[in-house]
């Protein structure tokens, strides 16, 4: 018995060396498991540092990257920043004999005829007043009263001229690319889809969608200077091919639409080539002006409210058409209705800095017409 139990005692302590044996071991496990997950943690310490001070490295090298480029830009773009720009009473000058011109224009190639009116079929005369409710307040009968003179078709015609010039040529700056980039590229839309990057650019950054427009437009129309090469002479002449075909096409379109029936027989024959001169005057001014940092803004009778538009007389951005017997009856004639837009009014916005967009000056006056005969009355 006591043989046995010493053996069931050795074999106790035999089994209890090899559990002390195995727990120094696990513990041993443990301590390397341990120190190898304290090594890892302190090396994915040291490579997290090591990705953010990488990342702050390519963080700067990418600002002094783009630093260089606005620089490389800006020195490629010195020429064109040493753009000059028409004076502004110069093309304020050149605008007043533009009005002028379609004034001239109106009184001298419109018809006494008033019986025009009656002889015109319906689809005529609908759309003969739908171009003038572009320019007139109309009655339910069509003109008012006031404006069945034998002067009328004049005025009439110069409002018409005036008004289809003016949002043809002066309101989208890209006018001259309507029909695409003629033989080489025709294709129509072309300037819808500038005129909507610009508008798009407007809404996100507008001091630089201005001079990507004014900057645009001066890179296509290079300045013919004495070092100018043959390649900007080549480029002037094809964009200002552009700028001419299009004067004469919008010229043509006029004297295709509804405003014909207001032009005397005898004037049509030369009716023509004297509206290709205005057209192309005001093709050219419409592009200078754009090409300013400014913005351009037109605004038709359609843009104004109340309607009818209450007479003021100490608006400067209106003046009273020279029919208009407004320095005899000045007093009397505030308030009166406006009855017809002669003349669209052309504001600039913004300055050549690209600051100031709130902030505009009129450079074409609104020309209107009222009927000043109470007043004489």
């Amino acid at each position: 018995m006591k043989e046995k139990e010493a053996e069931w005692q050795a074999k106790k302590t035999e089994l209890l060396d090899k559990l002390g044996h195995m727990e120094s071991q696990n513990q041993l496990l443990e301590n390397s498991i341990q120190q190898i997950q304290e090594e890892l943690e302190h090396r994915t310490r040291n490579l997290e540092a090591k990705v953010r001070e990488v990342k702050s490295e390519k963080e700067n090298i990418e600002a002094e990257y783009n630093l260089f480029v606005r620089q490389k830009q800006e020195e490629e773009f010195k020429g064109m920043d040493s753009w000059q720009s028409v004076e502004g009473n110069k093309v304020i000058g050149d605008l007043d004999k533009l009005k002028r011109d379609m004034r001239s224009f109106g009184k001298g190639m419109s018809t006494k005829d008033l019986s025009v009116f009656q002889r015109l079929d319906e689809a005529e005369n609908v759309a003969l007043l739908k171009d003038l409710a572009e320019v007139c307040e109309l009655t339910n009968d069509g003109l008012p009263e006031e404006l069945t003179s034998p002067r009328s078709p004049a005025l009439l015609l110069n409002a018409l001229l005036s008004h289809h010039i003016y949002t043809t040529l002066f309101k989208n700056p890209f006018f001259f690319l309507e029909n695409g980039l003629g033989n080489d590229l025709p294709q129509s839309g072309l300037d819808s889809l500038l005129n909507e990057v610009y508008r798009r650019t407007r809404h996100a950054n507008r001091e630089e969608a201005h001079i990507w427009r004014s900057q645009t437009l001066r890179l296509l129309l290079p300045q013919l200077r004495d070092d100018a090469t043959t390649q900007e002479k080549d480029l002037h002449r094809w964009t200002s091919e552009l700028i001419s075909n299009v004067a004469k096409l919008q010229a043509a379109h006029f004297l295709e639409g509804p405003a014909r029936h207001l032009i005397g027989d005898t004037a049509k024959a030369k009716s023509s080539s004297k509206l290709d001169g205005i057209y192309q005057t005001a093709a050219n001014i419409s592009y200078m002006l754009w090409t300013r940092r400014a913005t351009v803004k037109c605004y038709t009778l359609t843009n104004f409210s109340p309607r009818p538009l209450p007479f003021h007389p100490d608006r400067k951005d209106f003046i009273p058409h020279s029919s208009v017997k407004f320095e005899e009856f000045e007093d009397q004639l505030k308030g009166r209705p406006i009855t017809l837009i002669v003349h669209p009014l052309l504001q600039l916005y913004g300055t050549d800095d690209a600051k100031d967009y709130d902030r505009g000056s009129t450079w074409a006056p609104a020309e209107v017409w009222l009927d000043s005969r109470k007043a004489s009355e």
